[in-house]
């Protein structure tokens, strides 16, 4: 799912670096053709989804699957229920008639009643945690998370957008800039599919927080490449490259080792995985509102 948002984002800098060309002289014709063909393709996205996944058949199949189970539970309580019925009645025709009151309560307490709704094989069903614990399960992976996608965002596309070739700029540089800042991110998370990359972060629990921390320094980078221009454009070619590159690994890998953590138990998982979704989200206000400050700074304070 990651590699193709990523790939998805190298599509849409094609088809950028394509209304460009077609149209290099009025910004304004070639930036509307850019959206009416993202538009077309949100409609071949969906035309798509509907002929071809036929979403309502997967969910009729889904529903039948759970009722199927269901099914099951219910049957497996009804037979361990007459299982224990049997025995106790035969216990109760052995014994004498004194002896009977007291056997049934023990037999009560020796096989308690079977409720499908809360126990599967007679076992008792997990209890589920709070939301406080089980983000300190995977506190770590949720602060890289939103940390990575805060520094992001409040550099792309907004600020990366001011770089230039020269004071001359005919604005192909920042159409380039996206571009390639979306083939590296897609190439990174293309590398977490690989174990080794996975298991690099093993080295200690704490280093994909570090890495997402280290992050912050492209803030100051992008910076020095527009106001005040301290690095050359092939500086500031290789920056934005290794933002796109960092931000596909270090994101991508937090949502694959937040529902591995050790502490996090095998049947809050799923919640772990939407927690990491709210944070990947607040990474993305948060980057945001903190681009509109980092272009104030450059434009009036530097």
């Amino acid at each position: 799912t990651q590699t193709g948002l990523g790939f998805s984002g190298v599509i849409v800098g094609l088809i950028r670096i394509c209304t460009k060309i077609w149209i290099p002289a009025d910004i304004r014709i070639s930036t509307y053709l850019y959206f009416l063909m993202a538009f077309l393709m949100v409609l071949v996205s969906i035309f798509l989804y509907v002929c071809l996944l036929h979403p309502s058949q997967r969910v009729q199949s889904a529903i039948f699957q759970d009722q199927q189970k269901n099914h099951s539970l219910h049957a497996l309580k009804q037979s361990k229920s007459k299982l224990v019925e049997k025995d106790a009645k035969k216990r109760i025709m052995l014994a004498s008639s004194h002896e009977r009151v007291a056997m049934l309560d023990e037999n009560k307490r020796e096989h308690p009643q079977y409720d499908s709704c809360s126990s599967v094989n007679g076992m008792a069903a997990p209890t589920p945690l709070g939301l406080v614990p089980l983000f300190c399960a995977s506190w770590k992976c949720q602060i890289a998370v939103f940390l990575n996608y805060t520094v992001t965002l409040s550099l792309f596309p907004g600020v990366m957008s001011l770089m230039q070739w020269h004071a001359n700029d005919d604005h192909w540089f920042a159409v380039i800039q996206i571009f390639i800042f979306n083939l590296l991110d897609t190439i990174g998370k293309k590398m977490t599919g690989y174990s080794c990359v996975l298991n690099a972060w093993s080295y200690s629990e704490y280093s994909l927080l570090i890495a997402s921390v280290c992050r912050l320094c492209f803030i100051p980078l992008f910076m020095m490449c527009i106001r005040p221009q301290i690095f050359s454009w092939q500086m500031a070619l290789f920056i934005n490259a290794a933002m796109g590159i960092t931000n596909g690994v270090v994101g991508t890998s937090g949502f694959c080792l937040g529902p591995l953590s050790p502490k996090v138990p095998e049947h809050e998982k799923g919640r772990v995985a939407q927690m990491l979704a709210v944070a990947l989200t607040a990474g993305l206000v948060v980057g945001s509102s903190t681009a509109f400050a980092i272009n104030y700074v450059m434009l009036h304070l530097l």
